[in-house]
């Protein structure tokens, strides 16, 4: 009997640890948009506050421009993480039935997915901007300061985006595509968990 009460006991647990409710699940799905929307608003703000103070006080033309263009790039970013945030905050996690929830879960993850794509576009431009710099005579600090500011925003935008659809990916796997599974047998329990 003691053993009966310590299985159904396991058992329950697991399947709570499991499997979240429609609720908690889209509240950790809009979490997570709100932690990146955060992280990407942090970026920019130190972003424009260093490269204000670096257009004010540059080392040299090449890191002017390179500071010029960092604010630029981090104003953009502002102008999508402070929407993207205020969104997210305004989703009702109760507000979604369970074919809503995968289909915005989904939508975000390709959304992300595109944007890495972006990103890869503004990295291999930056590359290419360095590259004219070093062999154009009229303007070589301009495109290598901007080229330089590029890759590093690139970059950075491109390890948000990814993490952030593997986020929404594993978040997705784990409710939708069953993989945790218990059972019992004559044999004792048997717990799979498929990544």
């Amino acid at each position: 009997m003691q053993k009966l009460v310590l299985l159904v006991l396991f058992c329950s647990v697991c399947s709570a640890f499991g499997q979240l409710s429609l609720e908690d699940y889209n509240r950790r799905m809009y979490n997570y948009n709100k932690g990146g929307w955060i992280v990407v608003g942090a970026w920019s703000v130190v972003g424009v506050g260093v490269g204000g103070y670096g257009i004010a006080h540059p080392k040299n033309l090449q890191n002017k421009y390179f500071q010029e263009m960092n604010v630029m790039a981090n104003m953009a970013n502002l102008c999508f993480a402070i929407p993207g945030y205020i969104s997210a905050m305004r989703k009702d996690p109760a507000s979604f039935n369970e074919k809503d929830t995968y289909r915005h879960n989904v939508r975000h993850e390709n959304t992300y997915l595109f944007n890495a794509g972006l990103d890869i576009f503004y990295t291999v431009t930056g590359l290419r901007l360095r590259q004219l710099g070093q062999t154009n005579k009229n303007h070589p600090e301009i495109l290598t300061g901007f080229g330089n500011s590029l890759i590093v925003q690139g970059g950075f935008l491109l390890c948000t985006d990814l993490t952030m659809t593997i986020l929404h990916n594993i978040h997705r796997r784990r409710k939708f595509d069953n993989n945790v599974e218990f059972s019992t047998g004559p044999n004792g329990i048997g717990f799979k968990w498929k990544l």
